[in-house]
């Protein structure tokens, strides 16, 4: 049995190990490009947005216009990473199966945009296992406004008191809890200067996903 019949999951950094690449993706276009941009850098802002470090790098090296156009050379790049390497993170896959068996209806609602997902999830094998693949560029409303995920819910027929926002960003999770959700945190790598933060307002935090099916399960003994 379930205490909860909804689920709606964040998809970088919470199902698939791809946060990573977003975040180092803009370093290294710059190290291509044939600027000094080292390693060291690439560590020491892993936990930057990462459109911020366009200014950052363009500030460092003087560099007066937009080195590149987004769509032009991000997006395909991110497309082929997610059609030929992403990769769920560590017990997804488990922990979502379980979910299904259980009855529970999976949603995904990412920033990124759907197609991208779904050509995340083909690579995956994992379309099968979400109802509902939601984009906040198709909704037009990002996750920092109650109204992104009200939509969802509304989709879906579910409501705050039967759904869980599962996510690993802190400004997502203060947004579900606004709205009387709970909301369960996944560790994060890129999220480590928010950590203490991301536990205190979660209900939940795991390091690995199927550690909430162990702590649903204890608490329904």
């Amino acid at each position: 049995m379930n205490d909860f019949k909804y689920a709606i999951f964040d998809f970088d950094g919470t199902l698939a190990d791809s946060q990573w690449y977003w975040c180092t993706l803009m370093p290294r276009i710059f190290m291509e490009k044939g600027y000094p941009v080292t390693d060291e850098d690439v560590e020491a802002n892993l936990d930057c947005d990462w459109l911020d470090y366009h200014d950052i790098f363009r500030q460092r090296f003087g560099i007066k216009e937009p080195l590149f156009q987004r769509g032009e050379e991000l997006f395909p790049r991110v497309e082929e990473f997610y059609r030929t390497e992403v990769f769920w993170k560590p017990t997804v896959l488990e922990y979502l199966g379980e979910l299904k068996r259980r009855g529970v209806v999976l949603a995904i609602c990412s920033a990124t945009r759907e197609p991208m997902i779904r050509t995340a999830l083909r690579h995956l094998e994992g379309e099968h296992l979400f109802d509902y693949v939601f984009s906040t560029k198709s909704i037009g409303i990002e996750k920092g406004d109650p109204r992104c995920f009200e939509y969802c819910l509304a989709q879906m027929g579910a409501t705050v008191e039967n759904t869980v926002l599962f996510e690993d960003a802190l400004y997502s999770l203060r947004t579900a809890k606004s709205m009387g959700m709970r909301a369960y945190a996944v560790q994060e790598r890129t999220n480590r200067r928010f950590e203490a933060e991301i536990r205190a307002t979660a209900d939940r935090f795991a390091v690995r996903m199927i550690e909430f099916l162990r702590e649903s399960d204890d608490a329904l003994q």
